[in-house]
């Protein structure tokens, strides 16, 4: 037992010594108190992270050795000295709030933020803030636990600028595999729409169309599974018209099913939102995935599209279950899930028999899931197959009758002939896009690079400029800002400028939009996309006569 003896002479009336007296104290409690104090102690002395006090006034009490290693002072230099000491200048309405938050009891968790350290430089930290309470619980000061989180933020940063370069490395790879499959399928659309083939010249053709459509889909699916593996694919959230997406869909791939002789439906089976908020690029790519996919598996009878939705007031959520039933080769029910796994087809004979790289399931999958939404199959081998996606989108305004889906109406060939000014500096490129504008009997002026449109801007007047982003001497979005800015220096009328690029991720397209452009055409491009876009911009009525490349087109 530990004790505390304190012993006393006991004197007489002489003042003689007759004896003593002692008093015995228990020191166990205290003891026990002063070893859980040191235990403390060297808890807090051994302890990895930064442990501070002060008062609240926010005056340092305490100062532990990570909190020496962390900030770099010693605790003799910081007692008594005001913890705005490790802070920067900039954060210091930081140490505002945490008095204001402690003096009300509240505790702070894991705030992260930056601290100075003695030499200067800036340590990221999560604090933790805890008041200290007295005997009597009133609130006497405060406890701070500082993190060193150099290694993880050093880390992230790491991994950002990783993904940074891969997806720029990604956007490359895109460029420069789309400008020369921008001119192998605009050429080759260009001599299908020839007059004077023999026969087996347009047997070499279409093949040659259609292995280089295979190509580009290969592709897309490709940068598509890298940009959703490196995470860079992020969804847009604008309004768009969903019967208009079906539209442009069934007026691309009613070519398809006409050369395989089978049917192409869509049917509404309920009032749709006359508006949606979504990304319209990747529901375009979801319904194209799954509707290309039953054209390619159907041989006989049709592919039919069905869409229903439950309408709802403007701002709230309607589900919309689109459903893409072919009468195909169907899927046994064993190989459902594979079909959703990457690189993956339900049977290895299908690719030797269809092409593919069995991505395009895994790509709509994972974008219907981004969305929030659901994709599911039913089918039955050698009878068909129906997907089944759900997708919640919220309603822009009021509903609208049930759309009536037809074949688009041909372009008509300019009888009045309008100025455009292409800018292009890959030179099968400018070839192609001169043969297609020529054909629709547009008036156009080509330059090769920013600097010359802007010379021949300045000279001329175009009702339409195409304008390619990546080029040399001056780029497409430099050479944009230098006509608006022109435009508005001298108050001259704005002249649509459309990108007309093989550059084509989002923030591609946010570039352009921010530069001053009016639309967005991505390479490869087929004549009836440059044909729709610049009758948007430059509209007439009065035209007669159709050519063949955009009847063909619209077939």
């Amino acid at each position: 037992m530990n004790i505390s003896v304190t012993v006393s002479p006991i004197k007489d009336a002489a003042d003689k010594v007759i004896g003593a007296s002692k008093v015995a104290r228990d020191l166990t409690s205290i003891k026990k108190a002063e070893r859980a104090m040191a235990y403390h102690a060297a808890i807090i002395e051994s302890s990895d992270d930064a442990i501070i006090s002060k008062d609240l006034n926010g005056f340092i009490t305490s100062w532990n050795k990570s909190a020496e290693r962390i900030f770099g002072y010693s605790a003799e230099e910081v007692m008594g000295r005001h913890i705005t000491l490790i802070i920067p200048a900039e954060r210091l309405v930081e140490e505002e709030k945490i008095l204001v938050t402690l003096k009300t009891g509240d505790r702070i968790d894991h705030f992260e933020t930056m601290r100075r350290h003695k030499d200067g430089h800036l340590v990221p930290v999560s604090l933790t803030v805890s008041p200290i309470r007295d005997a009597h619980g009133n609130i006497v000061g405060a406890s701070k636990i500082s993190r060193d989180i150099s290694e993880r933020v050093n880390a992230e940063t790491l991994i950002r600028e990783m993904s940074r370069k891969k997806d720029d490395f990604i956007a490359n790879m895109s460029h420069e595999l789309r400008t020369p499959m921008n001119a192998v399928i605009g050429l080759s659309h260009l001599l299908q729409a020839s007059k004077t083939l023999s026969d087996k010249d347009r047997k070499f053709i279409d093949t040659l169309k259609i292995s280089a459509e295979s190509l580009m889909e290969l592709i897309n699916d490709l940068l598509d599974f890298a940009k959703i593996d490196s995470e860079a694919m992020q969804l847009e959230e604008v309004e768009f018209n969903f019967a208009e997406q079906l539209q442009k869909i069934i007026s691309v791939m009613q070519v398809k099913t006409q050369e395989k002789g089978i049917g192409l439906n869509i049917q509404f089976l309920s009032p749709m939102c006359n508006h949606y908020l979504g990304d319209p690029l990747r529901i375009h790519q979801i319904l194209t995935n799954l509707v290309s996919n039953a054209i390619k598996f159907t041989n006989d009878g049709s592919v039919n599209v069905i869409v229903e939705s439950n309408t709802e007031p403007a701002g709230k959520i309607a589900e919309v279950v689109i459903k893409v039933v072919d009468t195909g080769i169907g899927i046994d029910k064993e190989k459902y899930d594979l079909i959703f796994e990457k690189f993956t087809q339900a049977d290895s004979s299908i690719s030797r028999r269809y092409g593919g790289s069995g991505l395009g399931l895994a790509i709509t999958k994972t974008l219907v899931e981004k969305m929030g939404g659901s994709i599911g199959v039913e089918s039955n081998l050698g009878i068909g197959t129906t997907f089944t996606v759900r997708l919640p989108l919220q309603c822009s305004d009021q509903s609208m009758p049930l759309p009536i889906i037809g074949a688009k109406s041909a372009t008509k060939k300019n009888a009045t002939r309008k100025n455009v000014l292409l800018v292009e500096d890959y030179e099968p490129n400018v070839m192609v896009a001169s043969e297609m504008l020529n054909d629709l009997g547009y008036n156009f002026d080509v330059t090769h690079n920013g600097l010359e449109a802007v010379r021949a801007f300045i000279k001329n007047e175009y009702d339409v400029i195409l304008m390619d982003v990546q080029m040399h001497e001056l780029d497409g979005l430099t050479a944009t800002e230098r006509i608006r800015q022109l435009e508005t220096e001298k108050q001259l009328p704005r002249t649509p400028i459309i990108a007309m690029t093989a550059h084509v991720r989002e923030q591609d397209q946010d570039k352009c939009t921010k530069a001053g452009m009016d639309g967005f055409i991505p390479k490869p491009f087929a004549p009836i996309m440059l044909s729709e876009i610049l009758a948007r911009f430059i509209p007439d009525k009065d035209l007669e006569e159709a050519s063949p490349l955009t009847l063909m087109e619209n077939q």
